[in-house]
């Protein structure tokens, strides 16, 4: 046997580059559908369509619980509709509660909300408004709030009028709702915000009300934070240029505004995930993180990938959503041309990596009592998936494999990186001469031996099925090149009905093959 034979573990470090090249990574070369634990590649979940058939895209999605059910409203450019699930993702049709007063505009997106009215309904309240802020995050067109009973579906959401003597709606704005109980909120334009009577979330002209131009620039999204003792309720802003934080003062006062960057940038108003009380969000040319301070949110794997791919004309569809269940915050995205979302960057908070995905959703809440994400697809079915179910996609008694993959960094003779160290400067190319896969592994794999001679070169592949229970995969000499390659990298792909994967200890035989040719 050859001094220089020995077997490599074919686990690469966590995430996928994208950025620079692959022959400078340590990270995997590539994958689709597939997300990383324990520092280990495994296949995403399935989703099954839970139902379909809505007026439009969503432009906005909100999901709340009620005795077994999930509520799930969306809206779109025309109406605002509903539909309710069991925790097992089962449900009923679909409800239109589009206020009569509604008009159509593609360019609307949805901001919504949900408050107990303890004085008033006795009731959770589904608070509602459509901007017209999907062609430009800056649009300052004030528009109408709508409210009505948050649980019981059956009827329209209804008008807010203005503050007066005898109607306590509060202003119109531009930005959207958000509530903090026992206060309402509303902000748009010049920093404006505006909260209700304590306690009285459909009233914002009695004492108790107020408002505030808190920065000089619009007001895009909200969020409710965890505050002290004496500063519940808190939150933060988010407006085009800066972060501000609030908490309750009391007296007259009633609320404490401080900025805490006026330095910062936000891709749209949907793209804000909080993660164990911790927020992030894309900005214009990087990441951020609050946790007190605002951060950059390092990124060295795929940050120039998402930006140089993102079709910035259509920021405002950018929206993010967290996966608890695999420690991962996803932003979705339309990629090049596309004018919906398409792709997804993912951001795995556990394993401190990136990765990405080809997946075509434009909204989508996570639940923690339904306990799969739901997401809201880009085709004109106009349905809804539950995700994270099973392995395949599902729509009624149809069933379609997920394709699935995953792509090792390289291995060279010829320059250090993964799965070669101490092999430096041998102008040598490499032989691989056998695969013994190790996967906890349901249904068929196929293994492909991906072979160029140069950084620039093309490559060529040899492939291998990998049914379960496999012990060894013999490549020999294969097909292209005698079974040597100067670079080399594996990849595996799942591609059947119940396929799936989680890579353990797999290591390749590898070996010195010929000198350069």
């Amino acid at each position: 046997m050859s001094e220089m034979r020995k077997l490599v573990n074919l686990a690469s470090k966590p995430g996928v580059k994208r950025d620079g090249t692959d022959l400078e990574s340590d990270f995997y070369n590539d994958a689709q559908h597939c997300r990383f634990q324990r520092g280990r590649p495994r296949k995403m979940g399935g989703y099954r369509q839970m139902t379909s058939g809505f007026a439009g895209l969503s432009r906005g999605m909100f999901i709340s619980n009620q005795t077994g059910t999930v509520n799930v409203h969306t809206g779109s450019s025309s109406k605002l509709e509903a539909c309710q699930f069991d925790s097992t993702g089962v449900g009923a049709g679909i409800i239109d509660r589009t206020p009569t007063s509604f008009a159509t505009n593609t360019s609307y997106i949805w901001t919504m909300d949900v408050m107990y009215d303890p004085t008033g309904t006795s009731t959770a309240l589904l608070f509602a408004m459509a901007a017209p802020s999907l062609a430009s995050i800056d649009d300052e067109t004030n528009v109408q709030l709508y409210y009505g009973n948050a649980n019981s579906l059956s009827s329209a959401l209804t008008a807010m009028p203005a503050p007066g003597s005898s109607t306590k709606g509060p202003a119109q704005v531009s930005g959207g709702v958000l509530s903090t109980p026992p206060y309402l909120w509303v902000y748009g334009n010049n920093g404006y915000v505006q909260w209700s009577v304590p306690g009285s979330p459909t009233n914002f002209y009695d004492s108790g009300t107020g408002s505030a131009n808190v920065t000089n620039q619009k007001i895009v999204c909200g969020a409710a934070t965890r505050g002290g003792p004496s500063q519940s309720p808190s939150g933060l802003f988010w407006s085009l240029d800066s972060l501000i934080r609030f908490g309750y003062v009391g007296s007259t006062a009633v609320f404490r505004f401080d900025t805490i960057s006026n330095q910062i940038s936000i891709m749209s108003n949907k793209c804000v995930v909080e993660y164990d009380g911790i927020y992030y969000w894309p900005g214009t040319d990087r990441f951020y993180g609050y946790n007190g301070v605002v951060t950059p949110l390092p990124n060295n794997l795929n940050r120039n990938y998402f930006y140089e791919n993102l079709n910035l004309a259509q920021r405002q569809k950018v929206w993010g959503m967290k996966v608890p269940a695999f420690n991962e915050i996803w932003w979705f995205y339309p990629f090049g041309t596309a004018t919906e979302c398409t792709n997804a960057v993912i951001y795995n908070v556990a394993e401190n990596t990136w990765y990405d995905t080809a997946l075509a959703r434009c909204a989508g809440f996570y639940n923690p009592i339904f306990g799969f994400p739901t997401m809201f697809d880009t085709d004109s079915s106009y349905r809804i998936w539950q995700h994270e179910y099973g392995v395949d996609q599902i729509v009624n008694n149809t069933i379609q494999a997920i394709p699935s993959w995953f792509e090792t960094a390289n291995m060279s003779f010829v320059d250090e990186g993964p799965m070669r160290e101490g092999w430096v400067g041998g102008d040598k190319w490499i032989r691989c001469i056998r695969v013994e896969p190790d996967f906890v592994q349901t249904g068929a794999l196929t293994m492909d031996v991906i072979g160029r001679k140069y950084a620039q070169s093309s490559s060529w592949t040899d492939s291998f099925p990998v049914p379960e229970g496999t012990e060894k995969i013999d490549v020999g000499k294969g097909s292209s090149q005698s079974g040597q390659h100067r670079i080399m990298s594996i990849k595996f792909t799942s591609n059947v009905i119940d396929g799936d994967y989680q890579l353990g200890e797999s290591l390749a035989l590898v070996d010195v093959g010929d000198g350069r040719q």
